[in-house]
């Protein structure tokens, strides 16, 4: 179900009820911004962190969705505007994910050629073997 698919995805990102926005607006920022926010890093992180466990190209399947999409960047922890955190992360078990490696993940939209991004945690992705 496309309407299904596309409510997951606004909620993965963040994206709810339509408020005023102060500029940029965050559903733009999660694809590239110069605050380093969702993996929008432009520093090199090298050698990676043994605990972040995955790394950019992996195939991953989002938990709660299903949804099957590939890392394209990754944080040691979560970084992102302070207006989207708080809607994200809104209850005491969110709040540890906070500082757990968050991971930009691209996934398949509800079209054909359609493409949706979404900045998750770690405990939220599980590695796909054998694809």
């Amino acid at each position: 179900n496309v309407s299904k698919a596309f409510s997951l995805w606004r909620s993965l990102v963040g994206l709810g009820q339509e408020e005023e926005q102060v500029s940029p607006p965050i559903e733009t920022m999660i694809f590239d911004n110069d605050h380093g926010f969702f993996g929008a890093s432009k520093a090199v992180r090298s050698p990676r962190p043994p605990f972040v466990f995955l790394r950019v190209g992996e195939v991953v399947l989002e938990r709660k969705g299903h949804m099957i999409g590939v890392v394209v960047s990754w944080d040691e922890e979560l970084r992102a505007p302070q207006e989207w955190v708080d809607k994200m992360y809104s209850n005491s078990e969110d709040t540890k994910a906070e500082k757990t490696p968050h991971y930009k993940v691209l996934f398949g939209g509800p079209g054909p050629s359609s493409l949706m991004v979404a900045y998750l945690p770690q405990t939220q992705l599980e590695r796909i073997t054998g694809m």
